[in-house]
């Protein structure tokens, strides 16, 4: 086993600092005194400190213990120059006890921390000139030194810091002079013992008195009493007989050794003390043990105990008194009262007047009770006084009475006051509250209070308050206990009495019921008046299980601007960090607040447990704006906003400051929010915010704003509309002129100018409603400042977890609805699709129509992900429904509870986009459920209905369009290789059917959203085999191409990377000679190859004319791989995907020989089917309803027409290509 290494084993460094420091110190004694001071441990005071710090305060404590003669106390006292609160305390003194503890004490009393306290006792060798030698260790022969090492810190008061020193030398002095008169102050008690064996003598009539002092003062002895100071006062009388006090010259011991310190170090006339005073000293008992008002200077820093013994001349009167100064010890006070002398006497005293046989009830509550009283109280107290504490103990029964005594205290410096409460009343709270109405009653100040926790349920609490004596009979103790009594009544027995005060008995208990168990802090922290507000709202609580809300203005703020906020919720329904900013977006500024779990019994409908665990939060809140509050209004607003946000189903943001400013619900602030993300969406302001701010400062406008809304729109409101509307218009052009920002006053008016360009909402369907999105349907062309192409029909729609917004260019029209990644301009993607779209509908009857929508806060996993995006893709079709007409056998129906201003609009169709490709079915779930007059048509492609990527129809349709480009520039493309850059992967069905539809086809190079695909020399027939396998296989990347099929210098890369190698024969298929790009530039260069054609089957405008910026195309997320027209070396493109190329870059790349066409030609073949598919249900559905056929004979027959409707389509494809 290896030795346990030393302490002071790393000492080693520190040493050598020390050393050269103290260059003519013995070695041995800076070694010694080193390894002494760190005897018991060296690594943790060392962390964090740097060696030269600690070895500047060894070096000073070595000089001055050097230097410090025998017998002197040394002090070193030294403060931080830069942080003059942190110090070092070093002293050095003979060693003697008590120097540790009273210096500790001593600095903790005064407000200080102890970091560091170091303190050895060694032997200081010195030679003959005194000169130190060695520092040796207390076990050595030799005088033994107490060292102390004190480490300072938070001596923040000037004046601590400048009296500090003196006050530890004062201290230390009278260790010292305790310590040395120890021994005499003994003798002194024994010969004072051998003075009283004399009177006892003398007086044998006071012998058992005497008998009981002389053993109380052994007991002290041995050892009940660590002995501070000792002195002798003497009564004598004048020449004239008049008796004067004074002290006894030199009888001063310990602490009392200097006689210059006493009152009576002169003579001082007897019949000049106060009567009370006068009366205690020439009378009343042999001796009075109790509790000094000063603090102990030594040892610990508690009231010292007083023992005073009367003098007695002969003949029995007081002629001085022997004053012991001291502390019990802890044998003193654990010490059984009854076995105590003079204690004991008192106690048998008692028992025989009370007549308790011995083992009796009442013996042993009087015992119980004697046991329990501080025991300077039993000293002081007469037999009479105790037995007064015992008769109100066994008078309150141990039950729930309340009792209060008071009495002077013999020395005439205070008042004994008892109080006797049932032990399930108290607590730390009572006691601090009965503390402070005790010395409000009594003038006072708190010396002492003892808690005694009596037999059976019964607590006892023992005051001591310095007192002028003669006013204690003044003061109304009936009063006193009144108070007392109310302190002590328990918080739930004061709530119950003030509930039924409030609420009646039956009414008040009901309520009470509700709650199970107030936490102790929320009864430290509440009164009674908010406790039963809370109990109010917490059974509401527990009834509906639904949150609830209170609002008060502040009390004692007089501004109308502070309000108290309180919140009633099952425990982890709000937390705190959500609910500040919710508060703050109410434009509520959160000061302060408390929060506290209370047990509820669940008394909801559908409780499965008995009881839960509620959280009231208590918000103080400063109002951003001023103004006057309907809080009744407010506070049910507010709770219902609260409500709606954690189910969901509101927004949370700015705009709800117009809960509390401009008197809206939630509901109705969803509306003006709608118009302001509208105003954002269409360009009117630059900002997504950029609506809400005006609304929210001047919020009597945007209450005008929704009323417009309300008049125009409410069913119940449709009576008084046109007053309504014009009496709104006069107060919202009043409210104008108070607007100052030009900004704000075009955005306001152009919110009121939607309002009332809108034709048709869902707000008010109420129960009717389906979507929880609001739906607005707007007369686009009927605003000015909404952008070309302005549809005929849009419908915006805003919930919390979606937007969405639908164009459609004429009454009938078709397109598709796509999941948006573009949050920020979604609906400029959707403006420029429907360009495209107006252009792809040529070949069928329909105009064109586009959809989009965002999903806001996605979760991170996938399948979330895809089941958000779904919910929020049929809440986006249900809105679209609700505001769309339906036909009922041949007649066109308006939608139910609903105010419509426009004209009859039925034909509703969508169709599958990116996101939504395989979500037919989906889209017409909610169709269905409305029983929608197109049924399965509404969406086409779904499970009875053309499945684009099975028929491959789209890429089909752009591969007509490929063919005629290479008949007209003479390409071979049936029977000779062609080659090829893509963008997209062959997952996807544009890009992955049309890199099947040719076994010529050459694919040197393509990208998707996650990796580059290099193959710089393919083989035509093995590389199209592998294609079709990834075709084939589920969820296929570029990344599960067989590496051994790809040609020498080809590989597929992460489109991330920084570096990515380029091979000698990439470099040359790309004609680019770089041999290492990042995955951006390497994108660009595959755009910009030399190839036969550019193949477009995925996502995103990659290719802009040389004189547009990147901020002109309108697809941030394409900037990094955009190229110019200019750019472009590919001979042929195709665009199967849609927004490939800006408009201006088709004409660009057109003007340099490049041959392309538009995605509205070369992908309008998808559209086209689709069109063909809602025909066909269209014109199937008269027999259907009648009964001719069935759906399954339908379906059957849509089948059969597949192939035929697919020639259709490619033949109106190529024919189109031909005609241009």
């Amino acid at each position: 086993m290896k030795n346990k290494p030393s302490q002071t084993s790393d000492l080693g460094p520190l040493i050598r600092e020390v050393e050269s420091r103290l260059p003519d110190a013995p070695v041995d004694a800076v070694r010694g005194l080193s390894r002494r001071l760190f005897s018991r441990g060296y690594a943790h005071i060392a962390d964090g400190r740097p060696v030269r710090a600690l070895a500047d305060d060894v070096a000073a404590l070595y000089r001055l213990v050097a230097g410090a003669s025998d017998g002197e106390i040394a002090i070193r006292l030294a403060w931080d120059d830069d942080d003059p609160s942190r110090g070092v305390l070093q002293t050095v003194i003979e060693d003697r006890p008590f120097i540790v503890d009273t210096l500790r004490e001593y600095l903790h009393s005064a407000g200080l921390d102890l970091p560091l306290l170091l303190h050895p006792v060694v032997v200081v060798d010195r030679d003959a000139s005194g000169r130190v030698f060695d520092i040796r260790d207390h076990s050595a022969d030799g005088t033994r030194v107490s060292v102390v090492h004190i480490v300072l810190d938070d001596a923040h008061h000037a004046e601590v810091r400048e009296t500090l020193e003196g006050e530890v030398r004062r201290r230390l002095e009278l260790v010292r002079a305790v310590t040395e008169d120890f021994s005499p102050m003994i003798e002194r008690v024994k010969t004072l013992v051998g003075e009283l064996e004399a009177k006892r003598i003398e007086t044998p009539w006071r012998s058992a008195e005497f008998e009981e002092i002389q053993d109380l003062l052994r007991w002290l002895v041995d050892p009940g009493f660590v002995f501070l100071g000792y002195r002798a006062y003497r009564i004598e009388p004048d020449d004239a007989g008049r008796d004067w006090i004074r002290v006894e010259e030199g009888s001063g011991l310990g602490i009392l050794r200097d006689d210059d310190t006493s009152k009576y170090h002169e003579p001082r006339p007897l019949d000049g003390l106060p009567a009370y005073l006068r009366a205690r000293v020439l009378g009343g008992p042999l001796l009075i043990i109790s509790k000094t008002n000063a603090q102990s200077p030594i040892r610990r820093n508690v009231r010292m105990d007083y023992v005073g013994i009367k003098r007695l001349r002969p003949d029995g009167t007081v002629y001085g008194e022997h004053r012991f100064l001291g502390l019990f010890t802890a044998k003193a006070f654990s010490q059984d009262a009854s076995s105590i002398p003079i204690l004991r006497r008192k106690l048998r005293e008692i028992l025989q007047l009370e007549a308790a046989p011995p083992g009796s009830h009442d013996y042993n509550v009087i015992l119980g009770t004697f046991n329990s009283m501080p025991k300077e109280e039993l000293f002081l107290a007469s037999v009479e006084e105790i037995r007064s504490v015992v008769d109100a103990v066994m008078a309150t029964g141990g039950g729930d009475d309340v009792r209060v005594t008071a009495r002077p205290d013999q020395l005439g410096r205070g008042v004994q006051i008892l109080v006797i409460l049932p032990r399930t009343h108290f607590s730390g709270q009572v006691r601090r509250r009965l503390q402070a109405a005790l010395i409000e009653a009594y003038r006072g100040t708190l010396l002492n209070y003892h808690l005694a926790l009596g037999q059976g349920d019964q607590a006892r609490l023992h005051f001591y308050l310095a007192h002028d004596p003669d006013e204690v009979g003044s003061v109304d103790l009936d009063a006193v206990q009144a108070k007392v009594r109310s302190i002590v009544r328990t918080w739930e027995e004061r709530l119950e009495d003030a509930l039924d005060a409030v609420h009646g008995p039956t009414r008040g208990h009901e309520l009470a019921t509700h709650v199970v168990r107030f936490s102790t802090g929320y009864q430290a922290a509440m009164d009674i008046d908010t406790a039963v507000e809370d109990v109010a709202c917490l059974a509401r609580l527990a009834e509906t299980g639904e949150s609830q809300v209170l609002l008060k203005r502040s009390p004692g703020e007089g501004d109308g601007r502070h309000y108290q906020l309180r919140l009633y919720a099952r425990k982890g329904h709000y937390v705190l960090s959500d609910v500040i900013p919710t508060l703050e977006n109410l434009g509520l500024r959160v000061l302060d607040s408390l929060r506290f779990t209370i047990q509820l019994k669940d008394e909801t409908p559908d409780a499965t447990e008995e009881t839960f665990a509620a959280r009231v939060q208590s918000f103080e809140a400063e109002a951003r704006r001023a103004g006057d509050i309907d809080i009744a209004a407010a506070q049910d607003r507010i709770g219902d906003m609260l409500r709606a946000i954690r189910a969901g189903v509101a927004e949370d943001d700015r705009l709800n400051e117009l809960v509390v400013t401009a008197g809206l619900t939630w509901r109705e602030v969803s509306v003006l929010r709608a118009y302001a993300g509208y105003t954002f969406r269409i360009g009117a302001v630059a900002a997504p915010t950029g609506g809400q701010f005006p609304l929210t400062a001047y919020p009597d406008i945007a209450r005008c704003i929704f009323r417009a809304f309300e008049a125009r729109f409410d069913p119940e409101a449709q009576e008084g509309a046109a007053p309504a509307m014009r009496r709104l218009k006069r107060e919202f052009a009043r409210g104008l002129a108070s607007v100052r920002g030009i900004e704000d006053d075009r955005t306001l008016r152009r919110m009121m100018e939607l309002v009332h360009a809108t034709v048709r909402t869902n707000h008010y369907r109420d129960e009717l409603r389906q979507s929880p999105l609001l739906a607005l349907k707007i007369s686009s062309r009927s605003v000015d400042f909404i952008p070309e192409p302005k549809p005929k029909h849009e419908v915006y729609l805003r919930g919390p977890r979606t937007e969405a917004a639908h164009l459609r260019m004429d009454d009938v029209a078709r397109g598709g609805i796509r999941w948006s990644d573009r949050y920020g301009d979604f609906r400029v993607e959707v403006l420029g699709l429907v360009k495209t779209q107006r252009v792809k509908n040529a070949v069928i009857v329909p105009g064109g129509a586009k959809g989009a929508f965002i999903v806001k806060g996605l979760p991170e996993d996938r399948e979330a992900r895809l089941a958000a995006g779904l919910d929020s893709y049929r809440d986006f079709i249900r809105g679209l429904l609700e505001v769309s007409d339906d036909v009922v056998d041949g007649e066109v129906t308006r939608p139910a509870g609903m105010v419509i201003h426009d004209g009859p609009d039925p034909y509703l169709v969508v169709a599958a986009d990116k996101g939504t490709a395989k979500n037919s079915d989906t889209a017409n779930e909610p169709a269905a459920e409305a029983g929608f007059w197109l049924e399965d048509a509404f969406a086409s492609g779904g499970s009875q209905g053309y499945d684009h990527k099975k028929e491959g129809i789209t890429a089909r349709g752009a591969w007509e369009c490929v063919k005629r480009h290479f008949r007209e520039a003479d390409i071979d493309y049936e029977n000779e290789p062609f080659t090829a850059v893509g963008i997209g992967d062959m997952s996807g069905d544009v890009f992955g059917n049309g890199m099947l539809l040719s076994e010529q086809i050459q694919l040197v190079a393509a990208f998707d959203h996650r990796d580059i695909f290099l193959d710089p020399n393919p083989d035509p027939k093995a590389s199209w085999e592998e294609r079709k396998r990834l075709f084939e296989l589920p969820a296929s990347s570029w990344a599960d191409y067989d590496a051994e099929l790809l040609s020498e210098g080809g590989g597929v890369y992460d489109r991330t990377e920084k570096q990515i190698p380029l091979s000698p024969q990439i470099r040359e298929r790309l004609a680019i000679d770089r041999e290492e790009m990042n995955g951006n530039e390497l994108i660009r260069a595959i755009l910009s190859a030399p190839v036969d054609l550019l193949w477009n089957g995925g996502i995103g405008t990659y290719v802009k004319a040389s004189s547009e910026r990147h901020t002109d195309v309108g697809d941030p997320s394409g900037d990094p791989t955009r190229v110019d027209a200019t750019d472009i070396r590919a001979r042929v493109v195709g665009e199967g995907g849609n927004l490939g190329f800006t408009q201006r870059a088709r004409v660009e790349y057109a003007l340099r020989e490049g041959s392309i066409n538009t995605d509205a030609v070369d992908n309008s073949a998808g559209v086209d089917m689709s069109d063909h598919e809602v025909n066909l249900k269209i014109l199937l559905g008269a027999p259907l309803s009648r009964g001719g056929i069935d759906y399954e004979a339908r379906n059957d027959l849509l089948r059969e027409c597949t192939d035929e409707v697919a020639w259709k389509v490619l033949r109106n494809t190529y024919s189109q290509s031909l005609a241009i």
